[in-house]
């Protein structure tokens, strides 16, 4: 959403809004994906009349804004940071990649 939708201030602009409502005007869906997570969208997209769907988390939840409910949601089931970090370098190893230099390990153990 970023530099596409939203502008410099993080709102997205008249022109952008008349935009989706002249999409939704000629039969379109229009379905924003963002990686943010749902409660970090922009506040105009809330109680759009043009907006039904929303992708977010970089597409692990898909939620209906006009039923304010999740219709999809495929995230982690992780009980803490420690459960996290476990599986995060399990599948770095799995996969040969090893890229813990000493700011990334610092910023990982701060993590914890």
């Amino acid at each position: 959403m970023d530099g596409t939708l939203l502008n410099n201030d993080y709102v997205i602009d008249d022109g952008n809004l008349f935009a989706i409502e002249e999409a939704y005007n000629a039969d379109y869906l229009i379905v924003p994906v963002t990686g943010r997570p749902l409660k970090m969208i922009p506040f105009q997209l809330e109680g759009s009349k043009y907006i039904q769907y929303i992708i977010t988390s970089n597409g692990a939840c898909v939620f209906d804004l006009f039923k304010n409910e999740e219709i999809y949601s495929k995230t982690f089931d992780f009980k803490n940071k420690e459960d996290f970090l476990i599986y995060l370098v399990e599948k770095m190893i799995e996969k040969n990649e090893y890229f813990f230099t000493k700011g990334i390990c610092s910023k990982i153990f701060n993590f914890l």
